[in-house]
């Protein structure tokens, strides 16, 4: 089932983020919450049946990057020295 954010602020489902105008999978089971029912009767989120039953939940993760590649790109910045301004 999917679940669309139709309001202007951040919703979180479950252990997931929905942001405003987002659309996420969720099980059919969650669907049928207090939580969620009261979302709907509000018209902050929107629930729609997929027509794939095979849909599975997804979760959006980072890439993971190459740490050599971000050390690298670091190095050769200057970082500006955090802390107090230097009196005169």
């Amino acid at each position: 089932m999917k679940l669309t954010n139709l309001s202007d602020r951040i919703i979180n489902v479950g252990t997931q983020i929905v942001l405003p105008g987002g659309v996420i999978n969720i099980k059919d089971e969650m669907a049928e919450t207090p939580s969620l029912k009261a979302l709907v009767n509000f018209n902050l989120i929107a629930l729609a049946k997929e027509e794939n039953k095979e849909a599975v939940e997804v979760h959006e993760e980072a890439p993971e990057e190459d740490s050599e590649e971000v050390n690298a790109t670091t190095e050769d910045e200057e970082k500006p020295k955090r802390g107090r301004k230097a009196s005169k």
